[in-house]
């Protein structure tokens, strides 16, 4: 079960990286001031902003989907949120 949970969290860090990379991709098209880059992009790649758009994108998930993502919420973390329950 360890080796499960480090398999998840890994993915999990892997996917913060994309989605900065995806933030910061967009970004760069709205402004060219520095402070005002690094604010867009910390309000976007934080916990509260990406569960935020998981429950905004849940209806149009698929069970697949939604059970990858009631894997990585079961694990000791900080939010207890089910998908089911949006």
């Amino acid at each position: 079960m360890l080796e499960e949970k480090f398999v998840l969290r890994n993915y999990a860090h892997i996917g913060d990286a994309v989605w900065e990379v995806f933030v910061r991709d967009y970004t760069i098209y709205k402004t060219s001031n520095a402070k005002l880059l690094h604010k867009l992009t910390t309000d976007r790649v934080n916990a509260t902003f990406q569960k935020d758009m998981l429950v905004l994108i849940s209806e149009d998930l698929t069970e697949d989907e939604k059970n990858i993502i009631n894997s990585f919420l079961d694990m000791d973390i900080d939010f207890q949120m089910k998908i089911n329950s949006f």
